[in-house]
């Protein structure tokens, strides 16, 4: 438990023993204390295990394939290409079992690839068949891109990223065209012919992502080839992009190539590349590409051969066979992978993707390096656009995209399908709001997706693994769990087996119920809740526990089960309620979740498990407000489960401190009233000693019609019930906010927000929250939305929380921003420590380290707080120096150390500034997103914020000279008590504060260390002082440091008055 949660607490408590003392116990002590053993084998129908099964099966078993990575159907035949990394070019038969593989053309010879050591990122990388192959004979063309060999290269180990450095080893980037028969599927000799061929430069980021698109046009990425700057430039390189291009060279709509890696001073830069850079050959320019230059002009100063720039290693690309819309896998540097769309429209050409100024949806800044800042700049003209989804580093090291499926498995259709190289999980992830499901693990060492022309997808390996292709298969399976809820062993069934029966559900032992103060918004359904944790009758192993966290998620034991049941008030069913659906959250033997819905019989008897692997969405006739309404209801799926019960969020969303910290009558366990938290502590259920006195220090969530909470307690406490399960970093979310109930209004990033998506509806200056305007605040308008891609919640959502959606308007209405202190010098203190932030021994060099220390006026221990080109950022200034507060190095890493460089305006000096509550900021670096800190030996970094006062900065003015606050003339008489106190401010926080007192009557004093000055005046008083008149002139000292201040009054003591003589009548 935390000490203090604000100056209140202990007058709380103190009020609060008072009252029981006066007025005898308040539910005080726990509603249950005896465990109920159980055990998911013993006490339910639920398969221990889950239901999870692995997403892929071995594909054509009787084949072999070392390294295969592209996988293409023939158009129109029962034929497949199947490419191997080594440049080996085969052609299979569609039958499963087939043992055949034939040999189209053999290019190892030539290709440099990293299974030989030759090229670390390359290979034999991408192969697509023109569309009309095999119906039009001047169109049986395969393309083809890879990497070639070199007779001397060091390419065979990773070397790093440069910002402008490209070492070339003589190896190429080759695009080319070449010619099978469609019959006999023989290459056809000496066709082949280079499109395009680049220098090859350091050891990483190829691209090779190929594809035709709707257009008929063929679509290529191309990787930065580790150099930052190139991802930005389309002058001096094809490189970090998808270039779009016509191979049909059709003069109707395209044109010849305006400029050439082979134009002097162009390509061909080193002096070993021997005139052999190319490009602009049997392709043409479609007219409609977004950076053409006029139809009329003969050359071009850029390559109009790009469609998307900004890309770092876009290591697959393909299409969605269903809607056009091209998707990128997008391999990231130090903390997020990404999926980048190509959307399919007009508006999509000239989309900048943002690197190297993003990596996913983190801001990046390419690393100093010998001292040189790498000052990429925006390619001009083009605005930033965000990816689909991002991966965090827990997620995802190597991400490797795949196929949207658009195949038979209804789990997945419609959702893009990846692959994670290093961690080894799959993915399925919405193409509209970019949530992530986790199918577990793959076959290992992804490097590759194809896919079938019924649209079935496959998964290709690296290495000798057979045939190296696994096809993807459902990920769920449901037929050993119960098909009847009457079957699962957690509720108490009748005579007949079932509910038919019973009206109010009941539980077997072992489930112990639970209550949030304000349940989330389900469409105005009414919730039950209980919990089952396993246990042999008692919980004393952390098997057997809940890991509890004050603000954070709990972490539940495998084998925990946790039921929500809903129940739907119907007006026309007077004091009863319509049962609709029973929730099951069941952890399995692999530390995950997974999930269980049943839908409940019209007759109310029963309910029957949903189908996991898609859902299902029932009309439902109601009575609501005295109409007939219909609503439809959702029965979520496995996956809809997880696009809110995010594992990353320990898979569960009620069970936290801030929603059970309330009172519950356990009477229907044989128990009483208790709260919640104590009652699950004394149980042994949480791994936290929690009594009736912790309670009152807990953050807590306020209800909605709470009359006793403020506007903003309920507000928030609103947000972070209904929103901050989904926003909040942990789960990934687009959004840059974080919605969590600790979290101070400026610490949401709810003011500082950018807009992922417009509103159409609403007005243009629209923001994610506009203080003071609900209407042009997306927060609000959302969640007064049905519309689908507009509303929020996404999921489940049919009618609107109308009590909820009046609370947010009214509480955005009557918002004030706060504001970062205003500009100026600053001595800039650390809350946790009291030291103040300073260059030590004033060091002026660059890259003298930042550390805190004593204060001593100095002007080394003061920065100037300065405006940012850069809106919603400041920099500091050192005042001794002129130099400014600069993460190291330009590093992202957590605990990068931070130094004082000279101005540049990077990333790297751009800090936002958010206020942390009690005339506290945190400092936060735009470049990594990590807080200024401090470690215990008073070095300064940046880390992330775990919520402690280290991060917490007071801006102080450099002259907060400490004083005393006045005090003003006295008057008393002998025998009055005396007590009062003075106030010091300012001076060195770091050095303890005292006070002394002197001149004042006998037998008054002043406690040194609180200024409280006590005492009882006593005779002979009144004639005391320098005149022996009872007038004293007493000062007050306060020190610290090597700083004093004082301050003097008169002080008058007289006689004690007369008692007056009182007469009754």
């Amino acid at each position: 438990m935390k000490v203090l949660r604000g100056r209140l607490y202990w007058f709380f408590l103190a009020t609060f023993a008072a009252a029981i003392m006066s007025f005898g116990p308040m539910f005080f002590g726990p509603g249950m204390t005896t465990p109920e053993a159980f055990s998911v084998a013993v006490n339910t129908g639920f398969p221990v295990a889950g239901v999870n099964t692995p997403a892929y099966e071995v594909a054509f078993p009787n084949l072999t394939f070392d390294s295969p990575i592209t996988f293409n159907p023939v158009p129109g035949q029962n034929r497949i290409v199947v490419g191997q990394l080594d440049g080996k070019v085969y052609w299979i038969s569609t039958d499963n079992s087939t043992a055949q593989r034939n040999l189209i053309v053999d290019w190892s010879s030539e290709v440099g690839d990293r299974n030989e050591g030759a090229v670390w990122d390359g290979g034999f990388l991408g192969l697509a068949i023109h569309p009309d192959f095999g119906t039009d004979p001047t169109k049986n063309y395969m393309f083809a891109y890879y990497s070639t060999n070199a007779a001397s290269n060091n390419l065979g180990t990773p070397q790093g990223f440069r910002c402008s450095v490209e070492n070339f080893s003589g190896n190429y980037l080759v695009l080319a065209r070449f010619r099978v028969d469609p019959v006999t599927m023989s290459y056809v000799p000496n066709s082949q012919q280079i499109m395009m061929r680049r220098e090859l430069y350091n050891t990483t980021h190829r691209g090779g992502g190929m594809t035709f698109g709707p257009d008929g046009y063929l679509y290529v990425t191309t990787g930065d080839q580790a150099t930052y700057a190139n991802a930005q430039d389309i002058a001096n390189n094809l490189d970090g992009g998808v270039l779009r291009l016509d191979v049909d060279m059709n003069p109707a709509t395209g044109h010849a190539p305006k400029r050439f890696l082979q134009d002097p001073g162009v390509g061909n830069t080193h002096p070993d590349s021997d005139g052999l850079e190319t490009s602009g050959a049997f392709y043409f320019i479609p007219n409609d590409n977004p950076f053409n230059v006029p139809l009329g002009d003969s050359s071009s100063p850029v390559f109009e051969e790009y469609y998307t720039i900004g890309h770092r290693s876009p290591h697959r690309l393909t299409m969605d066979s269903a809607t056009g819309d091209l998707y990128i896998g997008e391999v990231g540097e130090a903390t997020h992978e990404e999926i980048n769309i190509l959307r399919n429209s007009p508006s999509t050409a000239g989309n900048n993707y943002g690197w190297p100024f993003y990596e996913g949806f983190a801001g990046f800044t390419p690393p100093t390096q010998s001292g040189v800042p790498c000052n990429v700049t925006l390619y001009p003209g083009t605005d930033l656009t965000d990816p689909l989804t991002d991966f965090t580093r827990q997620e995802a090291w190597s991400i490797i995209g795949g196929y949207v499926y658009n195949g038979s498995i209804a789990q997945y259709q419609g959702r893009y399908i990846a692959g994670d190289y290093v961690t080894n999980q799959l993915y399925a992830i919405d193409t509209q709001s970019g949530a992530k499901e986790n199918l577990g693990v793959g076959p290992g060492e992804m490097i590759s997706f194809g896919q079938d022309s019924n649209g079935e997808l496959y998964i290709l390996r690296l290495g000798n693994n057979g045939s190296g292709i696994y096809r993807l298969r459902e990920s769920i399976d449901i037929n050993s769990a119960p098909t009847l809820l009457s079957d699962t062993g957690v509720f108490v069934t009748d005579v007949d087996g079932d509910f038919s029966d019973i009206g109010q559900l009941s539980v077997t032992n072992g489930f112990i119920p639970y209550d949030m103060i304000q349940p989330f918004w389900s469409d105005g359904a009414l919730k039950s809740r209980w919990m089952a944790i396993p246990n042999n009758g008692t919980h004393d192993t952390p098997a057997e526990q809940i890991q509890w966290s004050e603000d954070g998620d709990w972490q539940f034991p495998v084998g925990s089960v946790l039921v929500k049941h809903f129940d739907y008030p119907d007006e026309s069913r007077p004091n009863q309620t319509r049962k609709i659906e029973t929730r099951f959250s069941i952890k399995g033997t692999d530390g995950n979740f997974y999930f269980l819905t049943y839908k409940w019989n019209a007759a109310e008897t029963d309910a029957t498990l949903v189908d996991m692997s898609t859902g299902e969405t029932v009309s439902i006739d109601i009575t609501r407000g005295g109409n007939q309404e219909t609503i439809e209801w959702l029965y979520p799926s496995n996956s809809q489960c997880l696009n809110c019960h995010n594992p990353a969020l320990g898979g569960t969303l009620g069970p936290r401190t801030r929603n059970l910290n309330s009172d519950y009558d356990y009477s229907a366990k044989g128990g009483t009233v208790g709260n919640q938290l104590v009652t699950l502590s004394t149980l042994g259920i949480l791994n936290e000693n929690i009594t009736d006195t912790d309670t009152p220090g807990y953050l807590t969530h306020k209800a909605i019609d709470d009359l006793n909470a403020t506007l903003d307690e309920r507000a928030r406490s609103y947000l972070d019930n209904n929103c901050a399960y989904c926003h909040q970093p942990a789960t990934g979310n687009r959004a840059d906010f974080d919605l969590r109930l600790f979290n101070t209004l400026a610490q949401t990033g709810l003011l500082t927000a950018g807009i992922n998506q417009a509103v159409p509806a609403m007005a243009p200056d629209q923001e994610i929250l506009f203080p003071g305007d609900a209407s042009k605040s997306q927060l609000y308008h959302r969640a007064n939305s049905l519309e689908p891609g507009v509303k929020m919640p996404p999921l489940a959502k049919g009618i609107v929380d109308t009590e909820g959606v009046a609370l947010l308007e009214a509480w955005i209405n009557q918002l004030e921003a706060p504001a970062p202190p205003p500009l100026g010098d600053y001595r800039i203190v650390n809350r946790a420590s009291g030291q103040t932030l300073q260059v030590p021994d004033a060091g002026t060099a660059n890259s003298a380290n930042v550390a805190t220390g004593g204060y001593a006026g100095l002007a080394h221990q003061n920065f100037a707080l300065e405006d940012a080109a850069v809106a919603g950022y400041h920099q500091l200034k050192a005042l001794h120096s002129d130099k400014y507060l600069d993460v190291a190095a330009a590093s992202t890493a957590n605990g990068a150390n931070v130094w004082q460089y000279t101005g540049n305006g990077t990333d790297a000096q751009l800090w936002e500034l958010v206020d942390a509550g009690d005339n506290t900021y945190n400092i936060i670096s735009k470049l990594s997103g990590y807080y200024l800190g401090t470690q215990p030996n008073g070095n300064v970094v940046v880390s992330e914020n775990n919520g402690s006062d280290i991060f917490r900065w007071e801006f102080l003015s450099k002259n907060d000279n400490l004083s005393l606050t006045p005090i003003s003339d006295r008057s008393d008489s002998v025998g009055d008590a005396v007590d009062f106190t003075v106030t010091a401010t300012g001076g060195d926080p770091s050095a303890p504060l005292s006070y002394g007192l002197s001149g004042a009557p006998t037998g008054i004093d002043i406690d040194a260390l609180t200024g409280r000055v006590t005492g009882t005046l006593v005779a002979g008083a009144e004639a005391g002082g320098p005149g022996s008149d009872g007038v004293y002139t007493v000062t007050v000292t306060a020190t610290r440091g090597s700083s004093q201040a004082s301050s003097g009054f008169s002080w008058t003591v007289s006689t004690a008055p007369e008692p007056s003589t009182v007469v009754y009548r």
